[in-house]
């Protein structure tokens, strides 16, 4: 795709200009090449209501989007980091990739069945004086040119990063997805910085920005990824390029541990 046309038909989706990116992503729902995802994230007071929610997730939720194909769905728990915020340490996220939007729309009329509500008689209900969780926030995302499908580069024990970059306009937020699709991801490649997705968000909060996932074997192995990221020629060239320059006004970082029914 021309860049005049990558930089229109982006400035279009994401409603620069009072279009509904809903109606974006739903036109593109035949778009097979490219994965759409949900990050879901529950806001929790206590561990006591964090277990109801992972039994809600575990035993309603996972069965009943297998038996609607729809997966792998991560499920992912504050880690204990220091950089982590502590106000979200109960918290919990979920991401859910769809083979396009529609699969998005259909979903929870597809996913809600007699044993979705039965097994998930605890979370629905709770009492207003005894809820499960304080709010649920959520993103609707594209995924980038350069990564369309979500991959699982590491099992086993594993540290995840959840990285939203934020930018003052929706130009900048657009040349930042176009940055990553240009080298940045092929960088991040090269120097051992494994990836799980890449997604401009459509519908959320904070928008305009754009999140992405990473996973690490342990911090140490993170930090000397890193580090060759930084000092690559590759990335000293791009980030001195006027066009890319001011992409990004803030950076958003957790440290994730997958649930144990988690299936990223």
């Amino acid at each position: 795709m021309q860049r005049r046309d990558f930089l229109k038909s982006g400035l279009a989706a994401t409603g620069a200009v009072g279009f509904s990116s809903l109606g974006k992503a739903h036109a593109d729902h035949h778009d097979s090449e490219h994965e759409h995802y949900e990050l879901r994230h529950w806001h929790i007071p206590t561990a006591q209501k964090k277990a109801v929610v992972d039994r809600f997730l575990k035993n309603a939720v996972m069965p009943a989007a297998k038996r609607i194909n729809l997966g792998p769905i991560g499920v992912f728990h504050s880690a204990d980091h220091p950089k982590n915020n502590k106000a979200e340490q109960h918290d919990i996220w979920t991401l859910t990739p769809f083979r396009n939007a529609q699969e998005f729309f259909s979903r929870d009329e597809k996913i809600v069945d007699d044993a979705f509500i039965l097994n998930a008689n605890e979370y629905l209900n709770s009492q207003k004086t005894d809820a499960a969780y304080t709010r649920i926030t959520s993103s609707f995302m594209r995924a980038f040119d350069g990564k369309p499908k979500l991959e699982i580069p590491l099992k086993g024990k594993r540290i995840f990063e959840l990285r939203e970059y934020q930018s003052h306009n929706e130009l900048k937020a657009l040349l930042k997805v176009q940055m990553f699709n240009e080298g940045e991801i092929a960088i991040f490649n090269a120097t051992g910085l494994k990836s799980v997705f890449f997604g401009q968000t459509l519908i959320g909060p904070d928008i305009p920005n754009l999140t992405y996932m990473l996973v690490y074997e342990n911090q140490e192995i993170r930090g000397k990824n890193w580090q060759a990221f930084l000092k690559h020629p590759n990335w000293d060239r791009m980030k001195n390029m006027e066009i890319y320059k001011d992409t990004v006004s803030k950076i958003v970082a957790r440290f994730l541990d997958p649930a144990p029914y988690s299936q990223v």
